[in-house]
């Protein structure tokens, strides 16, 4: 079992980020509440596992990235991220295990990080497109 602290804003991220961590067998032993005179600030990489994996090279939603963050920190995390992806993602994070990008793309928008990766080759689109 995992033990985290988490930070939040809101009541309804604290109540959020509790049932992320429940879903996982996580659990943590610190909620520090964030605000303007709050002393506790969020790590400055908030996608620290996903850096570590080749998942960074996979067009993520934020939600997708913040919750398969958090699975691969977990134990045989890989396998429950791996169930966080559509079929297409999983096409591409096979293909970049092989032919890597020269950057990866977790901090870029969707819609532009598929864009990026058509672009470069990584990925054989054709079979995808009408």
């Amino acid at each position: 079992c995992e033990v985290l602290g988490v930070c939040y804003e809101t009541e309804f991220e604290k109540k959020d980020a509790q049932t992320e961590l429940d879903k996982f067998g996580a659990f943590s032993t610190s909620l520090h509440q964030l605000g303007p005179k709050s002393t506790v600030r969020r790590h400055h990489e908030s996608k620290f596992f996903i850096l570590q994996n080749n998942l960074r090279n996979v067009p993520l939603t934020r939600l997708q990235a913040t919750k398969i963050n958090l699975a691969l920190s977990q134990p045989k995390g890989e396998l429950q991220a791996h169930a966080l992806l559509s079929p297409r993602q999983l096409a591409i994070l096979e293909a970049v295990e092989t032919k890597p990008p020269r950057r990866h793309v977790i901090d870029v928008e969707i819609e532009e990080a598929w864009e990026l990766l058509r672009k470069s080759g990584v990925y054989n689109w054709n079979r995808y497109e009408s």
